[in-house]
């Protein structure tokens, strides 16, 4: 029985909907059944009662069969509650006027729908019900037509009106089951779910916990390895610059005793390179540890078109040598770190004439942009290019993607810059063709930016 009833439960609802129509379709299919058996019993065992059973069980079948595919439970409960209010409305006149059964069963029009719809359609009907005896009490009530509700009452036998008693405390006893009913399934589910819920949060608690433990682990072991990086990369320089101080001393004493012949002369040379060059990746890297143990940042306001400048001058010999073009537009005034910005602008100038192309003239182009939230920045170069699948390893420490024959370099300069940015909360990525230059693009947020708003000046400037 339940199956079927389920099935008349419209698609396409809210779980916690659910509970509403089943009980307004419970009550209207035994409403169905109530009516149908009435008719079958009116017609075997005659009392004269003059409710149209059978009409009532079909009508409330067609709102049965609305509610499952409308889905409107307050237009379909009020439309069956007004049907019945109608019917026992009518029926009261023929019946006993005050004095009748369908002037008491109109009392639970109110209660059905305060079970049956919700509280705004019960007040409601309420207020028909007080207006309803109001009526009755107040406005027909007269001593002729009082005689004539008592004679009414007479009007059937005793079988109608034991008949009636025993409907109205079926309807009532049947509406409250019902509603205590899918009241105690809803109990029982709460229950459940709390259960359920409960089980969850203990286990989200002891995911916390752990997530703690393991980001605490996680930042112990960080500090830790950029202590060690720190001291071992600060630590190796000394016995490097000994290894290559007493290179130098073997070869000059040998040159000068003449014994230093083209292949020996080639070995030390070697070493003085491998040094040279272990030397370098010690300096970025001790440079890298450095900036991640850097804990006290601050942020002042600098003009970046007088930073910039510093940059272009400290990479004066690297311009002059290459013979790049550099092209400038105005840069804002912001609160920066002005060492870490400096780091950043010389790092990504310095890579694109590095990876310059041989066979034309190496330009980069600084640009800035204001956008709502941040200040876009990007460095364009007409250079070698990166290709596609090399885009996000260049921002991982010691990834080159040049023989140190080729370039040099140690792979630290980009994930510097990452760091930079990120210290800036900002965003940095590269959009690059191979063979047909590079564009690096960064953002500084704008929550960093001095409140007071200059105008800018756009300039161009061509350093040569």
């Amino acid at each position: 029985m339940q199956k079927v009833l389920e099935r008349l439960l419209p698609e396409n609802i809210e779980e916690e909907e659910k509970t509403n129509f089943r009980i307004l379709i419970y009550y209207m299919c035994f409403t169905i059944i109530a009516c149908t058996i009435l008719s079958i019993i009116e017609i075997f065992y005659p009392s004269g009662d003059k409710t149209p059973y059978i009409y009532i069980a079909g009508t409330v079948m067609g709102l049965v069969v609305l509610l499952k595919y409308t889905g409107a439970n307050i237009l379909i409960g009020n439309i069956f509650v007004g049907f019945w209010a109608v019917i026992l409305f009518s029926l009261s006149f023929e019946t006993g006027g005050i004095y009748s059964l369908d002037a008491v069963s109109m009392s639970l029009i109110p209660i059905t729908s305060f079970a049956l719809i919700n509280y705004k359609a019960g007040i409601a009907w309420l207020l028909f019900y007080l207006g309803y005896i109001y009526y009755l009490w107040m406005v027909i009530d007269s001593p002729e037509m009082d005689e004539l509700y008592r004679a009414q009452t007479l009007v059937f036998d005793k079988n109608y009106y034991v008949m009636g008693s025993l409907i109205f405390s079926i309807f009532t006893f049947s509406m409250f089951f019902i509603f205590f009913f899918q009241r105690q399934r809803l109990l029982a589910r709460l229950k459940d779910n709390q259960v359920v819920l409960k089980k969850h949060v203990a286990q989200l608690d002891k995911q916390s916990i752990l997530l703690k433990k393991t980001q605490a682990d996680l930042k112990r072991n960080n500090k830790e390895l950029e202590e060690f990086a720190y001291i071992a990369s600060h630590d190796l320089k000394q016995p490097l610059r000994t290894v290559s101080s007493f290179t130098n001393l073997l070869e000059s004493h040998l040159g000068r005793k003449d014994v230093l012949d083209g292949e020996a002369s080639q070995m030390l040379k070697f070493i003085t390179a491998g040094s040279s060059k272990m030397n370098l990746l010690i300096t970025d890297l001790l440079a890298f540890a450095r900036l991640k143990r850097e804990e006290a940042i601050t942020f002042e306001s600098i003009n970046l078109d007088t930073l910039l400048n510093s940059v272009l001058f400290d990479l004066k010999e690297q311009i002059d040598t290459s013979g790049v073009h550099i092209q400038l537009t105005g840069l804002p005034e912001l609160q920066v770190i002005p060492v870490k910005i400096n780091q950043l602008f010389q790092n990504l100038i310095s890579n694109a004439i590095k990876f310059r192309r041989r066979d034309e003239v190496c330009k980069v182009q600084v640009y800035a942009t204001e956008k709502a939230e941040h200040w876009l920045f990007s460095i364009k170069d007409n250079g070698i290019g990166i290709k596609p699948e090399h885009q996000e390893k260049i921002f991982q420490p010691f990834k080159k993607l040049h023989n140190a024959s080729e370039f040099e370099g140690s792979g630290i300069g980009l994930a510097t810059c990452l760091h930079i940015v990120k210290l800036h909360n900002g965003k940095i990525w590269v959009d690059s063709n191979l063979g047909a230059g590079t564009t690096f693009y960064f953002t500084i947020a704008k929550d960093l930016t001095i409140v007071k708003k200059k105008e800018r000046k756009e300039r161009m400037v061509e350093i040569t």
